[in-house]
Protein backbone atom coordinates (compact mmCIF):
# COMPACT_ATOMS: atom_id res chain seq x y z
CA UNK A 1 0.00 0.00 0.00
CA UNK A 2 2.64 2.48 1.03
CA UNK A 3 6.41 2.57 0.81
CA UNK A 4 7.88 4.87 3.47
CA UNK A 5 9.72 7.74 1.70
CA UNK A 6 13.04 9.25 2.70
CA UNK A 7 11.12 12.02 4.49
CA UNK A 8 10.43 9.74 7.42
CA UNK A 9 13.88 8.17 7.95
CA UNK A 10 14.59 10.36 10.97
CA UNK A 11 11.21 9.55 12.47
CA UNK A 12 11.75 5.84 11.83
CA UNK A 13 15.15 5.94 13.51
CA UNK A 14 13.74 7.66 16.58
CA UNK A 15 11.01 5.08 16.78
CA UNK A 16 13.39 2.14 16.27
CA UNK A 17 15.50 3.18 19.23
CA UNK A 18 12.68 3.52 21.77
CA UNK A 19 13.22 1.29 24.78
CA UNK A 20 11.01 -0.97 26.82
CA UNK A 21 11.75 -2.65 30.10
CA UNK A 22 10.36 -6.12 29.61
CA UNK A 23 8.85 -8.74 27.38
CA UNK A 24 5.67 -10.61 28.12
CA UNK A 25 6.12 -13.61 30.39
CA UNK A 26 4.96 -17.03 29.30
CA UNK A 27 2.84 -19.06 31.66
CA UNK A 28 4.64 -22.39 31.27
CA UNK A 29 7.82 -23.95 30.00
CA UNK A 30 9.12 -27.08 28.40
CA UNK A 31 11.40 -29.49 30.23
CA UNK A 32 13.35 -32.45 28.90
CA UNK A 33 10.15 -34.52 28.93
CA UNK A 34 7.84 -32.40 26.85
CA UNK A 35 5.04 -30.50 28.51
CA UNK A 36 2.21 -30.46 25.99
CA UNK A 37 -1.03 -28.54 25.82
CA UNK A 38 -3.74 -28.15 23.19
CA UNK A 39 -3.93 -24.89 21.29
CA UNK A 40 -5.67 -22.49 23.66
CA UNK A 41 -7.08 -19.01 23.67
CA UNK A 42 -5.12 -16.11 25.13
CA UNK A 43 -5.86 -15.11 28.73
CA UNK A 44 -8.13 -12.44 27.26
CA UNK A 45 -10.29 -15.15 25.71
CA UNK A 46 -9.09 -14.19 22.21
CA UNK A 47 -8.03 -16.79 19.65
CA UNK A 48 -6.80 -16.65 16.06
CA UNK A 49 -10.31 -17.68 14.98
CA UNK A 50 -11.50 -14.23 16.12
CA UNK A 51 -9.31 -12.43 13.57
CA UNK A 52 -9.87 -12.09 9.82
CA UNK A 53 -6.68 -11.51 7.82
CA UNK A 54 -6.59 -9.72 4.49
CA UNK A 55 -3.50 -9.43 2.27
CA UNK A 56 -3.36 -6.96 -0.60
CA UNK A 57 -1.23 -8.06 -3.54
CA UNK A 58 -0.95 -8.08 -7.30
CA UNK A 59 -0.82 -10.97 -9.75
CA UNK A 60 2.92 -10.80 -10.34
CA UNK A 61 3.65 -11.41 -6.64
CA UNK A 62 1.28 -14.32 -6.03
CA UNK A 63 3.92 -16.94 -6.77
CA UNK A 64 6.72 -15.14 -4.92
CA UNK A 65 5.74 -12.95 -1.96
CA UNK A 66 2.34 -14.54 -1.26
CA UNK A 67 3.80 -18.01 -1.70
CA UNK A 68 6.46 -17.14 0.91
CA UNK A 69 3.72 -15.99 3.29
CA UNK A 70 1.72 -19.17 2.63
CA UNK A 71 4.74 -21.32 3.52
CA UNK A 72 5.39 -19.44 6.77
CA UNK A 73 3.01 -17.38 8.89
CA UNK A 74 -0.13 -18.33 6.97
CA UNK A 75 0.21 -21.70 8.75
CA UNK A 76 -0.82 -19.91 11.94
CA UNK A 77 -4.03 -18.22 10.74
CA UNK A 78 -7.51 -19.54 9.95
CA UNK A 79 -9.57 -16.74 8.34
CA UNK A 80 -7.72 -15.36 5.33
CA UNK A 81 -8.51 -13.61 2.07
CA UNK A 82 -5.96 -12.72 -0.62
CA UNK A 83 -6.97 -9.64 -2.64
CA UNK A 84 -5.30 -9.37 -6.04
CA UNK A 85 -5.85 -7.47 -9.26
CA UNK A 86 -5.25 -10.59 -11.39
CA UNK A 87 -4.79 -14.33 -11.05
CA UNK A 88 -1.45 -16.01 -11.66
CA UNK A 89 -0.61 -19.22 -13.43
CA UNK A 90 -0.37 -22.21 -11.14
CA UNK A 91 -2.22 -23.30 -8.04
CA UNK A 92 -1.17 -21.77 -4.72
CA UNK A 93 -3.71 -23.77 -2.80
CA UNK A 94 -5.37 -20.52 -1.77
CA UNK A 95 -8.54 -18.86 -2.96
CA UNK A 96 -7.68 -15.46 -4.42
CA UNK A 97 -10.19 -12.64 -4.79
CA UNK A 98 -9.68 -10.73 -8.02
CA UNK A 99 -11.16 -7.33 -7.34
CA UNK A 100 -10.72 -4.39 -9.74
CA UNK A 101 -13.15 -1.57 -8.92
CA UNK A 102 -13.66 1.09 -11.52
CA UNK A 103 -11.63 4.24 -11.03
CA UNK A 104 -13.50 7.31 -9.92
CA UNK A 105 -13.40 10.44 -12.03
CA UNK A 106 -10.11 12.37 -11.75
CA UNK A 107 -8.67 9.60 -9.58
CA UNK A 108 -4.95 9.77 -8.87
CA UNK A 109 -3.39 6.33 -9.07
CA UNK A 110 0.21 5.32 -8.45
CA UNK A 111 1.49 1.79 -7.74
CA UNK A 112 -1.09 0.18 -10.04
CA UNK A 113 -4.60 0.03 -8.51
CA UNK A 114 -3.75 -0.53 -4.84
CA UNK A 115 -5.24 2.75 -3.67
CA UNK A 116 -8.75 2.24 -4.98
CA UNK A 117 -8.74 -1.42 -3.90
CA UNK A 118 -7.91 -0.71 -0.24
CA UNK A 119 -11.42 0.17 0.89
CA UNK A 120 -12.71 -2.88 -0.97
CA UNK A 121 -10.47 -5.04 1.22
CA UNK A 122 -12.42 -3.84 4.25
CA UNK A 123 -15.71 -4.63 2.53
CA UNK A 124 -14.51 -8.01 1.33
CA UNK A 125 -13.17 -9.14 4.70
CA UNK A 126 -16.38 -8.23 6.48
CA UNK A 127 -18.52 -9.85 3.80
CA UNK A 128 -16.66 -13.14 4.18
CA UNK A 129 -16.17 -12.98 7.97
CA UNK A 130 -19.01 -10.83 9.37
CA UNK A 131 -18.58 -12.16 12.90
CA UNK A 132 -14.83 -11.58 13.25
CA UNK A 133 -13.85 -9.49 16.24
CA UNK A 134 -10.82 -8.00 14.48
CA UNK A 135 -9.78 -7.32 10.88
CA UNK A 136 -6.04 -7.34 10.16
CA UNK A 137 -4.89 -5.93 6.81
CA UNK A 138 -1.34 -6.16 5.45
CA UNK A 139 0.73 -6.14 2.27
CA UNK A 140 2.25 -9.09 0.47
CA UNK A 141 5.72 -8.21 1.80
CA UNK A 142 4.65 -8.22 5.46
CA UNK A 143 5.76 -10.91 7.91
CA UNK A 144 3.40 -11.32 10.88
CA UNK A 145 4.03 -12.88 14.31
CA UNK A 146 0.46 -13.99 14.86
CA UNK A 147 0.84 -14.99 18.52
CA UNK A 148 2.46 -11.63 19.34
CA UNK A 149 -0.43 -9.86 17.61
CA UNK A 150 -2.96 -11.70 19.77
CA UNK A 151 -1.08 -11.39 23.05
CA UNK A 152 0.67 -8.03 22.85
CA UNK A 153 -1.96 -6.01 21.00
CA UNK A 154 -5.45 -7.37 20.46
CA UNK A 155 -5.80 -9.01 23.86
CA UNK A 156 -5.55 -5.57 25.47
CA UNK A 157 -8.58 -4.10 23.69
CA UNK A 158 -12.31 -4.68 23.41
CA UNK A 159 -13.36 -5.31 19.81
CA UNK A 160 -16.79 -3.83 20.52
CA UNK A 161 -15.14 -0.44 20.95
CA UNK A 162 -13.92 1.51 17.89
CA UNK A 163 -10.20 0.79 17.47
CA UNK A 164 -7.82 1.48 14.59
CA UNK A 165 -4.34 0.26 15.57
CA UNK A 166 -0.98 0.16 13.82
CA UNK A 167 2.32 1.88 13.09
CA UNK A 168 1.14 5.50 13.13
CA UNK A 169 2.82 7.63 10.50
CA UNK A 170 2.55 11.38 11.15
CA UNK A 171 0.96 12.61 7.95
CA UNK A 172 1.99 16.17 8.78
CA UNK A 173 5.34 15.16 7.23
CA UNK A 174 3.48 15.15 3.92
CA UNK A 175 2.51 18.82 4.26
CA UNK A 176 2.77 20.58 0.93
CA UNK A 177 2.14 17.49 -1.19
CA UNK A 178 -1.54 18.38 -1.47
CA UNK A 179 -2.16 21.99 -0.62
CA UNK A 180 -5.33 22.50 1.36
CA UNK A 181 -5.93 18.77 1.91
CA UNK A 182 -5.76 17.55 5.51
CA UNK A 183 -4.31 14.15 6.31
CA UNK A 184 -4.65 12.51 9.72
CA UNK A 185 -2.04 10.13 11.07
CA UNK A 186 -2.19 6.82 9.23
CA UNK A 187 -1.47 3.21 10.12
CA UNK A 188 1.09 2.16 7.51
CA UNK A 189 -0.32 -0.72 5.48
CA UNK A 190 3.02 -2.45 5.01
CA UNK A 191 3.37 -2.88 8.77
CA UNK A 192 -0.15 -4.24 8.95
CA UNK A 193 -2.96 -2.61 10.87
CA UNK A 194 -6.07 -3.66 12.75
CA UNK A 195 -9.67 -2.51 12.67
CA UNK A 196 -12.08 -3.59 15.38
CA UNK A 197 -15.47 -5.07 14.55
CA UNK A 198 -17.08 -1.91 15.88
CA UNK A 199 -15.18 0.50 13.65
CA UNK A 200 -15.69 -1.69 10.56
CA UNK A 201 -19.46 -1.59 11.08
CA UNK A 202 -19.23 2.20 11.16
CA UNK A 203 -16.99 2.27 8.07
CA UNK A 204 -19.06 0.12 5.74
CA UNK A 205 -21.92 2.56 4.96
CA UNK A 206 -19.38 5.37 4.50
CA UNK A 207 -17.09 3.61 2.03
CA UNK A 208 -18.93 4.75 -1.14
CA UNK A 209 -18.64 8.37 -0.01
CA UNK A 210 -14.97 7.91 0.89
CA UNK A 211 -14.25 6.47 -2.56
CA UNK A 212 -15.61 9.63 -4.15
CA UNK A 213 -14.09 12.06 -1.66
CA UNK A 214 -10.50 10.84 -1.57
CA UNK A 215 -9.64 10.18 -5.19
CA UNK A 216 -6.83 12.74 -4.86
CA UNK A 217 -4.82 10.47 -2.57
CA UNK A 218 -2.85 7.72 -4.33
CA UNK A 219 -2.22 5.60 -1.22
CA UNK A 220 -4.80 3.09 -0.04
CA UNK A 221 -3.87 3.07 3.62
CA UNK A 222 -4.26 6.86 3.69
CA UNK A 223 -7.74 6.57 2.21
CA UNK A 224 -8.72 4.16 4.99
CA UNK A 225 -7.21 6.49 7.61
CA UNK A 226 -9.18 9.46 6.31
CA UNK A 227 -12.41 7.48 6.21
CA UNK A 228 -11.87 6.35 9.82
CA UNK A 229 -11.01 9.92 10.80
CA UNK A 230 -14.32 11.11 9.34
CA UNK A 231 -16.00 8.86 11.91
CA UNK A 232 -14.16 10.65 14.71
CA UNK A 233 -11.45 8.04 15.34
CA UNK A 234 -7.65 8.36 15.22
CA UNK A 235 -5.10 5.62 14.76
CA UNK A 236 -3.64 4.23 17.98
CA UNK A 237 0.14 4.08 17.61
CA UNK A 238 1.50 0.69 18.65
CA UNK A 239 5.25 0.06 18.71
CA UNK A 240 4.90 -3.67 18.10
CA UNK A 241 4.32 -2.93 14.41
CA UNK A 242 7.35 -2.14 12.23
CA UNK A 243 7.13 -0.36 8.88
CA UNK A 244 10.59 -1.50 7.84
CA UNK A 245 12.64 -4.65 7.68
CA UNK A 246 14.51 -6.17 10.59
CA UNK A 247 17.82 -5.53 8.81
CA UNK A 248 17.06 -1.82 8.50
CA UNK A 249 16.14 -1.52 12.17
CA UNK A 250 19.25 -3.46 13.19
CA UNK A 251 21.37 -1.14 11.07
CA UNK A 252 19.89 2.01 12.59
CA UNK A 253 20.26 0.55 16.07
CA UNK A 254 23.94 -0.31 15.48
CA UNK A 255 23.11 -3.99 15.85
CA UNK A 256 21.32 -3.52 19.19
CA UNK A 257 17.53 -3.69 19.31
CA UNK A 258 17.01 -5.07 22.78
CA UNK A 259 15.03 -1.94 23.59
CA UNK A 260 12.33 -2.80 21.08
CA UNK A 261 9.05 -4.47 21.83
CA UNK A 262 8.34 -8.02 20.63
CA UNK A 263 7.53 -7.53 16.95
CA UNK A 264 4.11 -8.07 15.47
CA UNK A 265 5.33 -7.40 11.95
CA UNK A 266 8.22 -6.52 9.65
CA UNK A 267 7.87 -4.86 6.27
CA UNK A 268 9.72 -4.01 3.02
CA UNK A 269 12.00 -7.00 2.60
CA UNK A 270 14.07 -6.97 -0.55
CA UNK A 271 13.60 -10.72 -0.94
CA UNK A 272 10.59 -12.11 0.89
CA UNK A 273 11.20 -15.57 -0.53
CA UNK A 274 14.49 -15.69 1.38
CA UNK A 275 13.70 -13.59 4.47
CA UNK A 276 10.34 -15.08 5.47
CA UNK A 277 11.52 -18.72 5.76
CA UNK A 278 14.42 -17.56 7.95
CA UNK A 279 12.06 -15.66 10.22
CA UNK A 280 9.72 -18.61 10.48
CA UNK A 281 12.61 -20.98 11.26
CA UNK A 282 13.76 -18.64 14.05
CA UNK A 283 10.23 -18.50 15.48
CA UNK A 284 8.68 -21.93 15.17
CA UNK A 285 10.50 -25.08 16.32
CA UNK A 286 9.09 -28.47 15.37
CA UNK A 287 9.47 -31.50 17.59
CA UNK A 288 11.69 -34.25 16.21
CA UNK A 289 8.66 -36.42 15.49
CA UNK A 290 6.96 -33.53 13.64
CA UNK A 291 3.83 -33.72 15.80
CA UNK A 292 4.30 -30.63 17.99
CA UNK A 293 5.62 -27.09 17.67
CA UNK A 294 6.94 -24.46 20.05
CA UNK A 295 6.44 -20.77 19.26
CA UNK A 296 9.39 -18.55 20.27
CA UNK A 297 7.80 -15.36 18.89
CA UNK A 298 7.95 -13.52 22.27
CA UNK A 299 11.76 -13.84 22.18
CA UNK A 300 12.22 -12.76 18.56
CA UNK A 301 15.09 -10.25 18.33
CA UNK A 302 15.60 -10.08 22.09
CA UNK A 303 19.19 -8.93 22.43
CA UNK A 304 21.85 -9.36 25.08
CA UNK A 305 25.60 -9.20 25.71
CA UNK A 306 27.76 -11.45 27.87
CA UNK A 307 31.47 -11.16 28.66
CA UNK A 308 33.40 -14.25 29.75
CA UNK A 309 36.55 -13.22 31.59
CA UNK A 310 38.18 -16.65 31.35
CA UNK A 311 37.68 -16.87 27.57
CA UNK A 312 38.25 -13.13 27.13
CA UNK A 313 35.33 -13.04 24.73
CA UNK A 314 32.17 -10.97 24.60
CA UNK A 315 29.08 -12.53 23.04
CA UNK A 316 26.31 -10.42 21.51
CA UNK A 317 23.22 -12.35 20.46
CA UNK A 318 20.08 -11.11 18.75
CA UNK A 319 17.82 -14.08 19.37
CA UNK A 320 17.03 -15.98 16.21
CA UNK A 321 18.83 -13.49 13.98
CA UNK A 322 22.59 -13.29 14.54
CA UNK A 323 25.47 -13.80 16.93
CA UNK A 324 28.75 -11.91 17.09
CA UNK A 325 31.83 -12.54 19.24
CA UNK A 326 34.33 -9.90 20.33
CA UNK A 327 37.85 -11.00 21.19
CA UNK A 328 38.21 -9.04 24.39
CA UNK A 329 35.85 -6.84 26.33
CA UNK A 330 33.08 -5.16 24.37
CA UNK A 331 34.05 -1.82 25.90
CA UNK A 332 37.46 -1.91 24.19
CA UNK A 333 37.27 0.01 20.94
CA UNK A 334 39.93 -2.06 19.19
CA UNK A 335 38.42 -5.44 20.04
CA UNK A 336 38.38 -7.85 17.10
CA UNK A 337 34.90 -8.96 16.10
CA UNK A 338 34.17 -12.45 14.79
CA UNK A 339 30.75 -12.49 13.17
CA UNK A 340 29.12 -15.85 13.87
CA UNK A 341 26.53 -14.64 11.45
CA UNK A 342 23.08 -15.84 10.62
CA UNK A 343 21.00 -18.56 12.20
CA UNK A 344 21.33 -21.79 10.22
CA UNK A 345 19.10 -24.04 12.30
CA UNK A 346 16.85 -24.04 15.37
CA UNK A 347 15.69 -27.42 16.60
CA UNK A 348 14.73 -29.59 19.52
CA UNK A 349 17.71 -31.15 21.28
CA UNK A 350 18.45 -34.83 20.96
CA UNK A 351 16.86 -37.06 23.65
CA UNK A 352 18.95 -37.32 26.78
CA UNK A 353 20.60 -33.88 26.48
CA UNK A 354 20.47 -31.54 29.47
CA UNK A 355 19.29 -28.69 27.25
CA UNK A 356 15.98 -28.61 25.39
CA UNK A 357 16.68 -26.63 22.22
CA UNK A 358 19.72 -25.66 20.18
CA UNK A 359 20.57 -23.04 17.61
CA UNK A 360 23.44 -23.09 15.13
CA UNK A 361 24.95 -19.85 13.84
CA UNK A 362 27.66 -19.60 11.18
CA UNK A 363 29.33 -16.53 9.76
CA UNK A 364 32.29 -15.31 7.78
CA UNK A 365 35.96 -16.29 7.69
CA UNK A 366 37.72 -16.70 11.01
CA UNK A 367 40.59 -14.27 11.70
CA UNK A 368 42.40 -16.76 13.93
CA UNK A 369 42.39 -19.75 11.59
CA UNK A 370 42.73 -19.40 7.84
CA UNK A 371 40.23 -21.43 5.87
CA UNK A 372 37.78 -21.79 8.77
CA UNK A 373 34.52 -19.98 9.42
CA UNK A 374 33.21 -18.54 12.66
CA UNK A 375 30.78 -21.04 14.13
CA UNK A 376 28.67 -21.03 17.30
CA UNK A 377 26.17 -23.31 18.99
CA UNK A 378 23.57 -21.87 21.37
CA UNK A 379 22.12 -24.35 23.87
CA UNK A 380 18.78 -23.33 25.36
CA UNK A 381 17.82 -24.57 28.83
CA UNK A 382 14.19 -24.29 29.91
CA UNK A 383 13.56 -22.95 33.40
CA UNK A 384 17.13 -23.07 34.75
CA UNK A 385 20.74 -23.68 33.78
CA UNK A 386 23.39 -24.93 36.21
CA UNK A 387 21.28 -23.85 39.15
CA UNK A 388 20.65 -20.40 37.65
CA UNK A 389 16.89 -19.78 37.23
CA UNK A 390 15.54 -18.34 34.02
CA UNK A 391 14.41 -14.72 34.27
CA UNK A 392 10.68 -13.99 34.08
CA UNK A 393 11.26 -12.22 30.75
CA UNK A 394 13.98 -12.47 28.15
CA UNK A 395 16.92 -14.80 28.68
CA UNK A 396 20.11 -15.11 30.73
CA UNK A 397 23.48 -16.50 29.70
CA UNK A 398 24.67 -19.11 32.17
CA UNK A 399 27.99 -20.23 30.65
CA UNK A 400 30.15 -20.25 27.55
CA UNK A 401 32.78 -22.56 26.09
CA UNK A 402 35.44 -22.31 23.39
CA UNK A 403 36.09 -25.21 21.02
CA UNK A 404 39.12 -24.10 19.08
CA UNK A 405 39.88 -20.61 17.81
CA UNK A 406 36.74 -20.27 15.69
CA UNK A 407 34.09 -22.30 17.49
CA UNK A 408 32.09 -21.23 20.54
CA UNK A 409 29.24 -22.60 22.60
CA UNK A 410 26.81 -20.43 24.53
CA UNK A 411 24.24 -21.66 27.06
CA UNK A 412 21.05 -19.67 27.68
CA UNK A 413 18.17 -20.17 30.07
CA UNK A 414 14.67 -18.84 29.50
CA UNK A 415 11.02 -19.62 30.14
CA UNK A 416 10.39 -21.84 27.12
CA UNK A 417 7.04 -21.95 25.34
CA UNK A 418 4.99 -25.09 25.77
CA UNK A 419 4.60 -27.58 22.97
CA UNK A 420 1.36 -27.33 21.01
CA UNK A 421 -0.04 -30.03 18.71
CA UNK A 422 0.31 -29.18 15.05
CA UNK A 423 -3.16 -28.93 13.57
CA UNK A 424 -3.78 -29.27 9.82
CA UNK A 425 -3.76 -25.88 8.14
CA UNK A 426 -7.37 -25.17 7.27
CA UNK A 427 -7.54 -21.66 5.94
CA UNK A 428 -11.09 -20.44 5.44
CA UNK A 429 -10.80 -18.30 2.33
CA UNK A 430 -13.46 -19.45 -0.09
CA UNK A 431 -14.50 -16.29 -1.87
CA UNK A 432 -15.36 -16.36 -5.54
CA UNK A 433 -14.42 -13.65 -8.01
CA UNK A 434 -17.92 -12.22 -8.02
CA UNK A 435 -18.59 -12.55 -4.32
CA UNK A 436 -17.81 -8.92 -3.45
Amino acid sequence: MFKAPWLVLTFLFQRATRRVTSLSNLSAHVNVTREIRPVQKQSSGLSVDDVAFGVLTTGKFLKTRVKAQKETWFHLVRNLVIFSDTHSDGDLGLEVVVEKPEAERNEMLIHHTGARRALSVVEGLHKRFPHAKWYFIADDDTYVYVSNLLREVLGKYNSEDPHYIGWAYPATYMAGFFEGQYRPNVAIGGAGFVLSHSVVLQLLPNIPRCRRSYTWDWQGDFRIAMCVFDLGHMVKDDLHFYADSDDQVLLWGNGRIEGLLPPVSWHMHDDCTSAFPKMYMAQMVLSRDGVFRADFAPYAYFSGRFHNVFLNRTFHIVFGKRLSILLGNSTISNAIEMEAGQLLSFEEAQPGMIHSFQQHYQGGPCHESLGDFVDAEVKIHCGSCGGKPAPPTGFSVCRAHKHGPCNSELHLTLQCPVWEPIEPTTIDSEVSRNDL
